[in-house]
């Protein structure tokens, strides 16, 4: 039987940390991305990252991954026994404030492998607290910072292109649409309204801002909602109202959409901050 498995924890330690366990056998996410920093390391198996699924964002067991805040990923098991991960989701404002009192300067990150077994060690354990009952803040608070430590020693490190840097000369009318998505997430939206913003073809406008933000339009519409719901929820809001809210059709077209993002259930996320 195949099996997949995920659990999320929170605590408001460093403006507030989330993580993600899981356990997959074949869950595969959809192109998405976070407000977030995303740091996680493979317990076993091995998971690739890339956002078309080209294999050239593997992560093997013991490795570490870091994808910067509104870095486009998705998500898939490449393993034939599954893949178990930790995932975590850290402010961008509390990361950088790491590196200031580090004295380190933040490098351009996009998606970033890294090899580094005490690293690994770290979050595997960090991860294993946040997730017991019995642990203290106070323990939870020192393992986390321990995590960053070491994440600022590895990515100060690290000399990285940025990835978000424009690659062709439609990138301001791209940005254009993209803007207006993130004004008007709540609203209906055609393609043809979103063109006549841009001033391209809808053709043209489809095919670049794919190319461009490693998305497509109605991928990143629903990533913004997703995101909105999220927030909701994590505010008590009751899963039906949030559906209705957000611009999903029903209750279990939201649940659907959130589970192949954010790797469960709406209900299930809601449930943490109960």
């Amino acid at each position: 039987m195949l099996l997949n498995n995920a659990y999320i924890y929170t605590t408001s330690i460093f403006g507030g940390v989330e993580v993600l366990i899981a356990d997959f056998t074949n869950h595969k996410f959809d192109a998405h991305w976070h407000d977030t920093w995303s740091i996680g390391t493979v317990i076993s198996g091995a998971h690739d990252n890339s956002p078309r699924a080209t294999g050239d964002g593997i992560v093997n067991s013991g490795q570490v991954t870091v994808i910067a805040p509104g870095e486009v990923h998705a998500g898939r098991v490449f393993s034939p026994h599954g893949c178990k991960y930790v995932m975590f989701y850290a402010q961008d404002g509390e990361l950088r404030k790491a590196f200031e009192q580090l004295d380190q300067r933040i490098p351009s990150v996009s998606n970033l492998t890294i090899d580094s077994p005490e690293l690994h060690r770290e979050l595997a354990h960090c991860a294993a607290q946040l997730a017991d009952p019995s642990s203290s803040s106070f323990d939870t608070e020192v393992s986390w910072a321990r995590c960053l430590a070491l994440i600022v020693e590895q990515l100060s490190q690290t000399v990285v292109i940025n990835s978000l840097s424009p690659r062709i000369e439609d990138f301001k009318k791209l940005a254009i649409a993209r803007d207006y998505l993130e004004n008007h997430y709540d609203e209906m939206i055609t393609l043809d309204q979103l063109a006549r913003e841009a001033n391209l073809s809808k053709f043209h406008l489809c095919r670049q801002f794919s190319r461009v933000f490693n998305i497509s339009p109605n991928k990143y519409l629903r990533q913004l909602r997703l995101l909105k719901a999220k927030q909701l929820l994590s505010d008590g809001c009751p899963v039906a109202e949030v559906a209705t809210i957000c611009g999903f059709s029903d209750q279990s077209h939201l649940g659907r959409q959130f589970k192949a993002v954010f790797g469960l259930s709406p209900k299930k996320y809601a449930d943490e901050f109960k």
